[in-house]
């Protein structure tokens, strides 16, 4: 048994390094990017190989691309299930671009290298490890914290709302991109419909929450006046409505339910019911534009709800009731 003491590094604020010897490192096969296990075993600690360190490595030459396409590159990796990637970009600009809109996206690390415009771009997220059904279902967190801000912002409630909306959507892109590069890496290796179902109704749930986000910020600068209490009751009760949707919604793609399919269509049909009649007998103008833009947001919903009833319908889950 081989022994040798190394003195432990912070990196950051907050993380702490060791390194390998190099002998070792090349023993066991270990390079940049491969995955190890760290394993508590009370007064140490074992670094174990991850097996299968093997990495589906791509070359992409964007030299000619416009930059601003370019620059959506690692969001591409991210969500084609590619661990490697050795990209040409077109300019130094598009790929400090990429770096700015890669900061969502966990585990994906870009590295410069020696010839200019080249980067290397990682995802050492271990999808496998992934529990999908529990970050499913914290997705129904940015919904209800999203539907609480939208509320206090029409009952007039406006101070650090903006903060807050910044931590909420943060933590739901963070999430939902994890959650999309779990299926995606599914997809890739079994393919079959179930994958691209829950792909599908996955992407236009978060663009939903998106807008719900966005909608939040948005009636910051709708609302000049105070919003009548008809008007306000009604849209109080549209917007519950798009919250318990959405928590039906990442349940039911996290675990099918004939039972709770059904809820979330009547849920759903009912709120888009009262948004359409807000849109047309709102007293206010605010409340009227308000209502239209939360039907936006429930027909999105809508869409992700009939991917979910055809994987119900296709006998492509395991249904519990």
């Amino acid at each position: 048994m081989e022994i040798e003491v190394r003195r432990i590094q912070r990196v950051g604020t907050s993380s702490l390094v060791v390194t390998l010897p190099k002998e070792w490192a090349k023993r066991l096969n270990l390079a940049p990017g491969c995955q190890v296990m760290l394993i508590d075993e009370g007064d140490s600690i074992r670094i174990k190989p991850v097996k299968g360190n093997e990495t589906a490595a791509i070359e992409l030459d964007l030299s000619r691309m416009p930059e601003n396409l370019a620059a959506s590159t690692p969001l591409c990796i991210y969500l084609s299930a590619v661990n490697e990637a050795d990209v040409f970009f077109p300019s130094k600009k598009s790929l400090e671009d990429a770096k700015t809109r890669s900061i969502y996206l966990m585990g994906l690390q870009i590295f410069d290298t020696l010839e200019g415009e080249k980067a290397r771009v990682e995802v050492l997220l271990d999808s496998s490890k992934i529990d999908i059904s529990k970050l499913l279902k914290t997705l129904t967190v940015s919904v209800r914290e999203s539907a609480e801000l939208l509320i206090k912002v029409i009952q007039g409630e406006t101070n650090g709302v903006r903060e807050k909306v910044e931590i909420v959507r943060t933590q739901f892109l963070r999430t939902h991109y994890i959650v999309l590069r779990y299926l995606a890496a599914r997809y890739s290796e079994k393919g079959g419909i179930e994958n691209y179902q829950v792909t599908l109704s996955t992407s236009y749930a978060g663009f939903a929450i998106d807008l719900l986000q966005e909608l939040v910020l948005t009636s910051m600068r709708i609302i000049r006046e105070e919003i009548p209490e008809e008007d306000l009751d009604q849209l109080i009760r549209i917007i519950r409505g798009i919250e318990k949707s959405g928590d039906l919604l990442f349940r039911t793609l996290a675990l099918p339910s004939v039972k709770r399919l059904a809820e979330l269509y009547r849920e759903l049909y009912m709120s888009r019911a009262l948004a359409e009649n807000m849109m047309i007998n709102a007293k206010s103008r605010a409340a009227a534009v308000l209502s239209g833009k939360l039907h936006d947001i429930i027909r999105l919903m809508m869409i992700s709800s009939y991917v979910a009833v055809c994987r119900v319908i296709m006998g492509v889950a395991s249904l519990k009731e």
